[in-house]
């Protein structure tokens, strides 16, 4: 925990006012990840890319984005073509597969794009800045959260790219045959 020492010092104070003087390892997560002044991918440390702390497949060309718009085309075809048909990427980190597929359906099926409705959900507000700025040329609505979407409100596809790595997660171990949750601690 010695990489940001003001992040370090939240987290520690957080147990520290914590009952127990613990918290779960999803909190620590969170914590770590979306901390809104000094979490990862809350700041402009996000180093994500060939050369970064990570890569996708995104980074690597256009190949998955065209291969998933080509799907998307094929639901709504079965769901007879309807409008609006929203895709709705969660997590979409810098923006790059929301570029691929939606240049893709620009150039290959007009139609299809005409129809489509765009929406983002991302935490990160660092994030939301950059896909807005990378996809400037499209009408793409971002929010911060899927409460944002009105319940029943969504005719198409609900999709993401290496989120569940993202994601706050609870551990837990088997002792004794019980289940008994991993804390973190100051110790």
């Amino acid at each position: 925990m010695d990489s940001h020492p003001v992040l370090c010092a939240a987290i520690a104070d957080r147990i520290a006012n914590s009952p127990n003087q613990r918290i779960t390892f999803a909190t620590y997560m969170d914590m770590a990840l979306y901390h809104p002044d000094y979490g990862y991918y809350s700041t402009q440390a996000v180093n994500i890319g060939k050369r970064g702390d990570f890569f996708t497949s995104v980074h690597l060309g256009p190949d998955f984005g065209e291969l998933l718009a080509e799907q998307f085309v094929q639901m709504w075809e079965i769901l007879g073509q309807p409008v609006p048909f929203s895709l709705v990427e969660m997590g979409a980190g810098q923006g790059h597969l929301a570029l691929d597929v939606l240049n893709y359906l620009k150039l290959r099926y007009p139609n299809f794009f005409a129809a489509l409705e765009y929406i983002i959900v991302e935490k990160s507000p660092i994030l939301r800045q950059e896909q807005q700025q990378r996809l400037q040329e499209f009408t793409v609505q971002i929010k911060s959260s899927l409460e944002e979407i009105l319940s029943n409100s969504i005719i198409g596809c609900f999709f993401s790219n290496e989120l569940v790595d993202a994601l706050p997660v609870h551990q837990f171990i088997l002792e004794q045959g019980q289940l008994r949750e991993i804390y973190v601690t100051l110790q």
